[in-house]
């Protein structure tokens, strides 16, 4: 498979993004997510917040955290 990651601008709504050369496919899949700063995850306070009134969870603010911050910081 061949894939290609890059970071773009958002510009009025678009983006715009040249292929190398060798990217020879009519057909493409398009994923579009946010950029996650890696050094502000203030975002994720809400699923911290989840984690830590679940019933079922007996972890510490703590390991929560740490255990978001692997998931999203790759």
């Amino acid at each position: 498979m061949t894939a290609i990651r890059e970071y773009a601008k958002v510009n009025n709504h678009m983006l715009n993004i040249k292929l190398p050369d060798y990217f020879d496919f009519e057909d493409v899949e398009v994923v579009i997510m946010p950029r996650v700063d890696k050094d502000n995850l203030f975002h994720l306070n809400d699923e911290i917040e989840i984690g830590m009134n679940s019933k079922i969870s007996d972890k510490s603010h703590d390991e929560i955290f740490a255990e978001i911050k692997a998931k999203y910081a790759n």
